[in-house]
């Protein structure tokens, strides 16, 4: 095993100065508090307009939420893919580093800080909180979907899928996450293990989408399904490439 110092092995230098910041960690800052941020800006535009009067006081809750909720949205598959990351480490040199800041060596000082405290928390309840909390409020309004109020808030969500799937949406997006996380914390396990359970996720979500389904139109759930059935067959051939081990004794 290689014993020199990390330092040395990269054809660049690391930064003297132990209090700066890699910008790696000051975007993951920025994303941990994005939705927090834009809370406070949904609140200060909405206010305005209402002091302007430009909307009605009572439609203040409508529209901030509805405004708040989609740019959740908007933003979360790259915010959670972000904090996710911290995690995804490659071995270069014997030694562990950050996939997007090569500099970074995984889970030491620094990093070890930002991944625990930051971006394992920001993962919780950012990446899998807001699509849990926007489930609840949807629940509470499932009688009133087909309602101009409940449609300007939730109904970016669940246009284009049956009023008893309403929440559809948001399973596609826990599907994505788990995957995610199944090729990022799973890496050390092997790619033969990983491809296995992701094949497993899969069929689930494949055989959920073929009893729902869950859209309003049918060629919509046969393009689902479709998209699933490669997704598996993809995996499915790729065991066979990423597989050492021979299925036949060479000799007969």
């Amino acid at each position: 095993m290689d014993t020199r110092d990390p330092a040395k092995i990269l054809p660049y230098k690391f930064s003297p100065d132990p209090n700066h910041i890699p910008k790696v960690y000051s975007k993951l800052f920025i994303m941990a508090g994005l939705p927090l941020y834009l809370a406070l800006i949904c609140s200060v535009v909405w206010s305005i307009a209402v002091k302007c009067k430009k909307i009605p006081k009572s439609d203040f809750e409508m529209m901030y939420l509805a405004s708040y909720i989609f740019l959740l949205f908007l933003i979360h598959p790259s915010m959670t893919s972000y904090m996710i990351d911290m995690f995804n480490c490659q071995i270069m040199d014997n030694v562990k580093r950050l996939d997007i800041a090569k500099l970074e060596i995984c889970f030491q000082d620094y990093h070890a800080q930002m991944a625990y405290y930051v971006a394992m928390p920001g993962i919780l309840l950012w990446g899998l909180g807001i699509p849990a909390a926007v489930f609840i409020l949807m629940r509470k309004e499932r009688d009133l979907l087909d309602t101009a109020n409940t449609k300007q808030k939730f109904g970016f969500l669940y246009n284009g899928y049956k009023r008893n799937n309403y929440f559809w949406e948001i399973v596609i997006m826990y599907r994505k996450i788990i995957c995610i996380i199944v090729a990022v914390f799973l890496r050390t396990q092997g790619v033969i293990l990983q491809a296995l359970l992701l094949l497993l996720i899969l069929i689930v979500f494949f055989q959920l989408n073929s009893n729902r389904r869950p859209f309003a139109v049918r060629k919509h759930n046969d393009i689902e399904g479709m998209s699933l059935i490669t997704q598996i067959l993809t995996i499915y051939c790729g065991v066979f490439f990423i597989s050492h081990k021979p299925m036949f004794d060479e000799r007969g």
